[in-house]
């Protein structure tokens, strides 16, 4: 027998805050270094050799790329769980 909340879908679960926080900083600890090392070898690389207003311009964009996909993360890490809808009652 059905409780009278009963609306027969399945409860969804969702993950938690601290479960989505911890993987996203787990995540951020990967990407950061990762994205600097490949920053700073494509600048080691073909960047040095050009002229200084290049240089300021690749590293200026190269220090605030990273942010992008950060924020997004931090956006996602700081979503919180929707509660329950409510059940209705039906006869």
């Amino acid at each position: 027998m059905k409780s009278p909340g009963h609306t027969g879908r399945k409860r969804r679960k969702t993950m938690g805050y601290r479960t989505r926080r911890w993987i996203g900083v787990a995540m951020l600890a990967i990407f950061v270094p990762i994205y600097v090392l490949i920053a700073m070898e494509v600048g080691a690389r073909y960047i040095d050799s050009l002229s200084g207003a290049i240089q300021f311009v690749y590293y200026l964009v190269a220090g605030f790329a990273w942010t992008l996909p950060a924020m997004m993360l931090i956006k996602w890490m700081r979503k919180v769980p929707r509660p329950n809808p409510p059940q209705t009652f039906r006869f």
